[in-house]
C-alpha cells in the first residue's frame, strides 16, 4: 500500500516535470521567433474545427525553403465563422509566415492583422480583406 502511494506520487511529479518542460520549450520557441524572425509565404491547405465549444479553427499549410518544406498553422476562434466559409476563402491563399531562420520548424503563419502588428509585418494590401473575414463582430 505504501509502495503504491509513493509510486504514485513519483508518477505525478514526472508528469508535472514534463509538462514543465513542454510549456518552458514553448515559451522559449516563442521568444526566439519575436526577437527574429525572416518572413517567406505559405499556401494555406487545410481549416480544421478544433472545438465546438470555444468556436476554434486551426488553418494550416506549407512553404517552402530551398528543397525543404516546412508545416505551419495559427488558431482562430469566433462564433461567427462556417467552417465551409473558412475553407471556401482561404484554402489555396497565399500569405505571410514567420520562421525563426536557423530552424524555420519554428514558424507561424499570419492571418490576422493582431498577428502582423505583433511580428512588426506590414500587411500587403491584397491580403486586408482576410482580417474582417476572420474577426469576430
Amino acid at each position: 500500500m505504501l509502495a503504491n502511494k509513493k509510486r504514485q506520487k513519483i508518477i505525478g511529479m514526472l508528469f508535472c516535470f514534463f509538462i514543465l518542460i513542454v510549456i518552458f520549450i514553448w515559451y522559449n520557441n516563442g521568444r526566439k521567433l519575436v526577437k527574429s524572425h525572416s518572413i517567406g509565404y505559405a499556401i494555406i491547405e487545410k481549416c480544421e474545427w478544433v472545438s465546438r465549444a470555444t468556436a476554434r479553427y486551426v488553418v494550416s499549410g506549407r512553404f517552402k525553403l530551398g528543397n525543404t518544406e516546412y508545416h505551419t498553422s495559427c488558431q482562430l476562434s469566433c462564433n461567427s465563422l462556417k467552417l465551409a466559409k473558412l475553407k471556401t476563402e482561404l484554402i489555396g491563399l497565399k500569405v505571410p509566415v514567420v520562421y525563426y531562420p536557423e530552424d524555420p520548424s519554428i514558424n507561424y503563419l499570419l492571418i490576422e492583422n493582431k498577428d502582423y502588428a505583433f511580428y512588426k509585418v506590414p500587411i500587403h494590401d491584397s491580403l486586408k480583406w482576410v482580417d474582417s473575414f476572420v474577426r469576430c463582430q
